[in-house]
């Protein structure tokens, strides 16, 4: 006698618009109201009750679901739904999507079980319902809990665990580096810089500055340490490199040398600027420049580091006039010329500041508005 398995299951129908009513924290009178007053202007025949029922099937499907949401890769796996594939990376991209006033919210408090009770707070600010900032919040730890010891590039390891999109797994990846950093973001300071401005930052520091970063100047005697260092992750930063960029204050003695190359450049390119002012902004932006270097190696200057570009350089520069246009100019002849004269430099403190620079400089070129 032949055995055979039998597998009962359910073709699953998803209903975005309830999907999303149900991932934005709607309660069920909620979403049912909001339905059928859209569905009565199309079909007034349609009951209330039997709108709120069909709401109710929903809602349950979706709590089902849940457990399967909070590991993606279980969610293809199963069975029990009969689904396709779009109607997955539909479920998952839906219940991993951000509203990003709320991430910013987060981000000033730690993932603990004590800021999850005060998750309320959140919900007033940001006018979110509370059930949508307990899931964002639930969802930020959970990526970070399962990416942060992981080695590689943490966009792709959030990919791969959480089969989310390219630009959303890099805005977890750019939100983790945040976090893991203690890097202040909630500042009055940073009031006016949006979230993904910050983000884009982020993104930039992991990839010059991560413990992960594989220089393409680097000499073959470093190539070998540079490798192991592959199997870090990019979210942690490169603590030998944040040690060396101290001694980037060598530079100031061609401080001179460094001031007359780039503001005869800058001055030749934009010569209705005045030449003392370009002189000027310049001095503020070396110094300033050399004495954020200078505190890397030290947690509490890694906390503060947007807020210090701001106050040290963006509003000085933003009080002496300069355009974004023009900034843009200045930083690039500052980066050009500075390249050329530390290449006469000792070559590790060329490289640093190399590397020191380019994130550095990302950082001020999406930050200055």
């Amino acid at each position: 006698m032949t055995e055979l398995d039998v597998f009962v299951g359910s073709t699953f129908v998803m209903d975005e618009e309830i999907f999303q009513l149900w991932v934005d924290g709607h309660s069920v009178e909620t979403a049912t109201h909001i339905l059928f007053r859209r569905l009565k202007d199309f079909s007034p025949d349609y009951s209330k009750e039997v709108v709120l029922s069909y709401v109710l099937g929903q809602y349950r499907t979706y709590e089902m679901l849940e457990k399967l949401l909070w590991t993606p890769k279980k969610l293809v796996t199963q069975w029990a739904y009969q689904m396709t594939e779009q109607t997955k990376q539909c479920l998952i991209h839906k219940y991993y999507d951000l509203n990003l006033p709320v991430v910013r919210e987060i981000l000033n408090k730690k993932y603990s079980s004590r800021s999850r009770k005060d998750l309320d707070e959140i919900s007033e600010k940001t006018n979110v319902n509370l059930k949508s900032c307990r899931r964002q919040f639930d969802n930020l730890r959970r990526i970070q809990k399962c990416v942060e010891e992981l080695p590689g590039n943490t966009s792709d390891n959030i990919k791969n665990h959480f089969l989310l999109s390219d630009i959303l797994a890099n805005i977890y990846a750019a939100i983790t580096f945040i976090s893991v950093n203690r890097l202040e973001v909630s500042k009055r300071r940073l009031q006016c810089v949006s979230s993904q401005v910050l983000f884009n930052c982020a993104q930039g520091l992991m990839k010059h500055w991560g413990a992960g970063e594989m220089s393409k100047d680097a000499s073959e005697k470093n190539r070998m340490e540079i490798l192991e260092k592959e199997a870090d992750s990019d979210i942690d930063l490169d603590r030998d490199f944040l040690a060396d960029v101290c001694e980037i204050k060598l530079i100031t003695e061609r401080e001179k040398e460094f001031r007359t190359s780039v503001c005869a450049k800058v001055h030749k390119i934009i010569p209705e600027k005045p030449y003392q002012e370009i002189e000027s902004s310049f001095k503020i932006f070396f110094k300033s420049s050399v004495s954020i270097s200078s505190g890397l190696h030290r947690s509490r200057e890694i906390k503060s580091f947007f807020v210090d570009l701001t106050e040290k350089i963006i509003e000085p520069l933003k009080q002496a006039k300069w355009s974004k246009k023009d900034f843009l100019i200045f930083i690039e002849t500052y980066d050009d010329i500075g390249a050329h004269i530390v290449s006469r430099l000792d070559s590790r403190i060329c490289e640093t500041w190399k590397r020191y620079n380019k994130g550095i400089m990302l950082c001020l070129g999406f930050m200055y508005l």
